[in-house]
């Protein structure tokens, strides 16, 4: 098995050196940065296993930092080394979800135990991953060559996107090729499936699943006519499994209350299935409403079909009477700087 990375960031380093010895002796590979602007920029470009992090630094403290570190690896476990067990300091390097904390002065023995504890739970999740793979293997196949059904397919991409994030380690890269062949099989056969019925249901009155441009009428339009005000983000060319990667950055500030797939409009190009989802209209309806518009689809048109999004969704909004709608396309540092300044003004209207 490979060395155990860790990273103790501590300002007094020339006091740390019979830990790294012992921490050496027992089989971790430690190295060292002496602030918080060190630590992060190491984190970058070298992933660890665990990071030792002193509470009181000059400067920047690790307090102030662990937020920091945690954005850049939110799994890799932190424990806090602090001189202090007030409440408000504690309860703040909790909040910020620290694996466990160690009281100065430390002791070679006490920092081998919390490590052993910390990774060794990591290493007791991993190997329950890897049995729950094992066992669901066999159902999961089954499923896969049986599956009819809206339902189904999200559920079983779900899983399986689910799977490849949990087979950590090298215990587990001998399932790898198993999964991989799962997760081809489902594409194969959802695409067989799929190619069947999205022509009937994108027809249908009612279908077992939503589409792009079905997404304002059923979730914004109900809301915003209660009295509600909505905040829509559309976040484009984002797959399912770069979606479950960043949900929990977003549910360390929302409630999440319902999470449901929809399916986009084929094929997937901005310039189709976004101006659905902004108009409530399918394509060939766009080109009807807007020919100038909607200008021929050749190599260079992307740009100009996408040229008129917010008129798109002010007429949506007109349909629905809605007075008062507001659009941006957030495309680069720029923009997104403008907006946050004029977002105040939205928000209070």
């Amino acid at each position: 098995m490979d060395k155990a990375r860790i990273l103790w960031v501590d300002d007094e380093v020339e006091s740390l050196k019979p830990h790294l010895i012992y921490l050496e002796s027992k089989g971790y590979q430690v190295s060292v940065a002496t602030n918080a602007a060190d630590a992060l920029t190491f984190m970058q470009e070298h992933p660890v296993d665990a990071v030792l992090l002193d509470e009181h630094m000059p400067g920047r403290s690790g307090l102030d930092a662990l937020p920091d570190l945690k954005r850049l690896r939110p799994a890799t476990p932190v424990i806090m080394v602090t001189k202090s067990e007030e409440e408000g300091v504690m309860e703040q390097a909790i909040g910020e979800a620290i694996a466990d904390y160690l009281l100065k002065p430390v002791q070679p023995r006490q920092v081998l135990s919390s490590l052993t504890r910390v990774l060794g739970a990591r290493q007791l999740v991993a190997d329950r991953n890897l049995s729950k793979y094992q066992t669901q293997f066999r159902s999961l196949s089954m499923d896969i060559a049986e599956a009819c059904t809206w339902e189904a397919w999200t559920r079983i991409f779900s899983s399986l996107i689910q799977f490849d994030d949990q087979l950590q380690g090298p215990d587990a890269e001998g399932m790898r090729p198993m999964l991989d062949h799962q997760r081809e099989e489902a594409n194969r056969l959802f695409t067989r499936w799929w190619a069947e019925v999205y022509p009937q249901w994108l027809q249908a009155k009612e279908a077992p699943c939503l589409f792009s441009h079905q997404i304002l009428d059923a979730h914004v339009a109900p809301l915003v006519k209660s009295g509600q005000k909505s905040v829509v983000l559309v976040f484009d060319n984002l797959r399912l499994d770069q979606w479950m990667e960043l949900q929990p950055f977003f549910l360390e500030e929302f409630r999440l209350v319902q999470d449901e797939k929809y399916a986009s409009l084929l094929p997937t190009a901005t310039q189709y299935a976004r101006n659905a989802l902004l108009s409530g209209l399918l394509p060939k309806d766009i080109a009807v409403r807007y020919p100038k518009e909607w200008v021929p689809d050749t190599l260079d048109a992307e740009g100009k079909r996408n040229g008129f999004e917010a008129e798109l969704l002010q007429n949506w909004a007109n349909k629905h009477s809605l007075t008062s709608v507001e659009y941006a396309k957030l495309t680069h540092l720029g923009s997104e700087q403008k907006w946050v300044r004029h977002w105040p003004n939205v928000k209070n209207k």
